[in-house]
């Protein structure tokens, strides 16, 4: 297929080019111009076309090296509607492309080589008013006429061929824009985007004309299609909505609270501690600084590494339950078990607040104080010293009034031993009505030992009294020894409290990371709810109606409706059944899985989200329904019969329609002669010529030529055209 550059001038330029399927035209450039364009606009458009030609011709060339082909040739197209360009705007656009291919492309394209040797040759297709004599169609041969003595006024280089004018009204019935815009891409389709555009059929009716004179030509073209690429953008969002519909279930489906419990089981909250809690016995803990800090690092590495097991056991357990074969079946069930093992953890972490609270905890204590009034708080230890005060004081007036006691019963006792001893050796005389006894009375030890034994409680009751101190003064630890205990207690204390901390800060962090994931398994869920939505908006927006069931949608909105020269191929009700026919993987549940799989990214928690809008799960979609794309509708499965119902009705009622707007006439009054204006050139595929031959059979088609269009097309095209015209003969004609 040789290179083919379209300019469009104005709006319905733009519009009819845009109705052509650009896979259809591999090698076409198509460039645009608006109606009335500014000269710097202009120069820009043709320097860069220019470039795009030059990257297209060697485009074409290393093809043809392929192919062994030593055809050279490039088509060259302008299409507008008259009624929106300025005066001498076509003369002036013809003019630039002449210019332009003698400038930069007269080595490829010498312009002195005779019409029928030349390689590249315009086309100028043109949406006109009536032929009527109107004021408009007079305006409009006034241009034909401009763009007619241009040619033959030898411009820098002859390319102009054929002028083919589509009027608004034919013989049989006037034109809507539509209709026209339809007509003309039909009519560069079958003459530039199909391999037959080397034919004699197209040759002759594309190339210059025998005689100089008789560029103008006419054409009508009628079309029995589908628009494929809306079907498939309709069938492939049909198929995104019942993926994603299985997918939100997924996500909806309640399931067992055993179920849950069994799956937080799986995540082992003691073993994440067990690094931290081997070393709380660590020797270095209570040791001096610098094997302290040696700890603390440890104590670091270990928290991390308790931190990483966590995510991995999550991520782990979120792979195996959600982004497996089951799709989103999983999702609650982990959004269920998250939250029991956050309520665990949350349960641990109060246990610990009972019992440690770093924010409550008080500056280090000073070594030179003692350790019970280092644990209290100011108030407290100030109470505290008063107490003891008080009770010091007690002590020592109660020690004062016993020893008082104790020194007077010891002086009583030992005067009345003595008193004792001095009276046993005295003399005693008494008078009495008996004799008189002299001389020394023996001791009475009775005396003597009951002050022994008065004397001995007392030196007990004072050793009772006075031990106590002595026992506290000679008990009590020298200065160093207090201080290096107490700075070993804080020390246990203080790696204690570390252990502590960071064994919040784990529960905290792996709740903090729990609620992350639950919060994003929810935005997943709603995520996979708006890409559903935005299913049913696509479908909508393209026409279609979804039902209660696929086979009950309805895409009428999908069919153009049926003109005079236009009919649709397969009808609405044959659409239904096609998408299933056409599904790649029909069963439901897995293609969720499928799509899931397509949409899915591999690392879920860092990455974007599935089904993003314009993502590249959209464009995976055509997967679905490829065999649209593969083959042309005549392949398509089970719809031979509803094909050839349409072919009948197409060729009864169509042709009759294929009339043309313009007429000539000769000198004398006699109509000008129309070549091939009686045959028809009929274009379909290869795969759908035994259907239509059958058709002919039952009724006959008369001057029609079967020509074969693309494999994977899915229209059949009927054209005629009336060549060969002059406009003198068209002015005569003239009402």
């Amino acid at each position: 297929m040789n290179p083919t550059f379209l300019l469009s001038l104005g709006e319905f330029g733009q519009k009819a080019a845009a109705r052509l399927p650009l896979e259809s035209l591999p090698m076409l450039l198509v460039r645009h111009l608006p109606a009335q364009p500014e000269v710097p606009v202009v120069e820009a458009l043709f320097e860069e076309s220019s470039q795009a030609l030059k990257s297209l011709l060697r485009k074409s060339a290393s093809r043809q090296a392929q192919e062994e082909s030593s055809l050279a040739r490039l088509d060259l197209i302008v299409l507008a509607d008259v009624a929106e360009l300025g005066t001498g705007q076509l003369v002036e656009t013809a003019q630039q492309l002449s210019a332009l291919l003698l400038r930069d492309f007269a080595v490829i394209f010498p312009p002195s080589l005779p019409p029928e040797q030349r390689a590249v040759g315009l086309v100028v297709v043109l949406a006109t008013p009536a032929f009527d004599g109107s004021p408009a169609c007079r305006a409009t041969l006034a241009t034909l006429r401009a763009l007619q003595q241009w040619h033959l006024g030898s411009p820098p280089s002859p390319i102009l061929n054929r002028i083919y004018v589509l009027p608004a009204q034919t013989e049989t019935m006037p034109l809507s824009r539509e209709d026209r815009e339809r007509a003309v891409a039909h009519f560069l389709l079958l003459s530039y985007g199909s391999e037959l555009r080397d034919s004699d059929a197209l040759r002759s009716r594309l190339g210059p004309p025998r005689q100089p004179t008789a560029l103008l030509s006419s054409f009508a073209v009628a079309a029995a299609d589908l628009d494929v690429a809306k079907l498939q953008q309709a069938f492939a969002w049909r198929s995104a909505l019942s993926g994603l519909s299985t997918l939100v279930e997924h996500c909806e489906r309640p399931l067992p609270r055993e179920q849950a419990l069994a799956i937080a089981d799986e995540l082992r909250l003691d073993s994440w501690w067990e690094p931290l809690a081997a070393l709380a016995h660590h020797p270095d803990a209570t040791a001096d600084p610098a094997a302290h800090e040696r700890w603390l690092r440890e104590v670091d590495r270990a928290e991390s590494e308790a931190l990483q097991a966590m995510r991995a056991d999550v991520e782990r357990l979120i792979g195996a339950h959600l982004t497996g074969s089951e799709g989103l079946r999983g999702l609650q069930l982990l959004r269920t078990s998250l939250a029991v093992v956050g309520e665990r953890l949350w349960t641990a972490e109060q246990s610990l607040l009972t019992t440690f609270s770093p924010e409550l905890l008080p500056d280090p204590p000073d070594p030179q104080e003692p350790v019970g009034a280092a644990a209290q708080t100011p108030a407290a230890a100030s109470d505290l010293t008063m107490a003891s005060a008080t009770r010091e004081s007690a002590w020592a007036i109660l020690r004062t009034l016993s020893l008082a006691l104790l020194c007077g019963a010891s002086c009583g006792t030992a005067l009345m031993m003595g008193w004792a001893m001095a009276l046993s050796r005295s003399m005693v005389t008494t008078v009495a009505a008996g004799p008189v006894v002299s001389g020394a009375v023996p001791v009475d030890w009775s005396a003597v030992w009951a002050g022994l034994l008065g004397g001995a409680v007392v030196a007990v009751g004072y050793g009772a009294l006075g031990w106590p101190k002595q026992q506290r003064d000679t008990t009590q630890p020298s200065a160093e020894e207090s201080a290096a205990r107490q700075e070993r207690l804080r020390r246990s204390q203080r790696a204690s409290a570390d252990l502590q901390v960071r064994r919040r800060r784990l529960h905290r962090s792996i709740r903090l990371l729990l609620t992350a994931v639950s919060e994003r398994l929810e935005v997943l869920q709603v995520t996979v709810i708006d890409a559903r939505e935005r299913a049913l908006s696509q479908l909508r927006q393209l026409g279609a109606k979804v039902g209660p069931t696929p086979a009950e949608d309805d895409y009428r909105g999908l069919i153009e409706r049926d003109a005079p020269l236009h009919r649709a191929l397969l009808g609405a009700e044959a659409l239904p059944g096609l998408w299933e026919r056409s599904q790649s993987l029909r069963d439901p549940e897995i293609w969720a899985s499928e799509l899931l799989a397509r949409s899915w990214p591999s690392h879920w928690q860092t990455e974007d989200l599935p089904f993003a809008p314009g993502g590249t799960w959209e464009a995976q979609l055509w997967e679905q329904h490829r065999l649209l794309r593969e083959a042309g509708v005549f392949s398509w499965p089970d719809v031979g019969p509803q094909l050839g119902e349409s072919l009948r009705t197409f060729l009864a009622s169509v042709p009759r329609a294929l009339s043309f707007g313009v007429r000539g006439r000769e000198a004398d009054g006699t109509p000008s002669p129309l070549r091939e204006a009686h045959q028809t050139l009929l274009v379909v595929p290869g795969d759908g010529r035994a259907l239509l031959e059958r058709v002919l059979r039952d009724q006959p088609l008369i001057g029609a030529v079967v020509l074969p269009g693309a494999v994977t097309s899915s229209r059949l095209l009927l054209l005629r055209t009336s060549g060969e015209l002059e406009l003198t003969s068209v002015e005569r004609s003239l009402p």
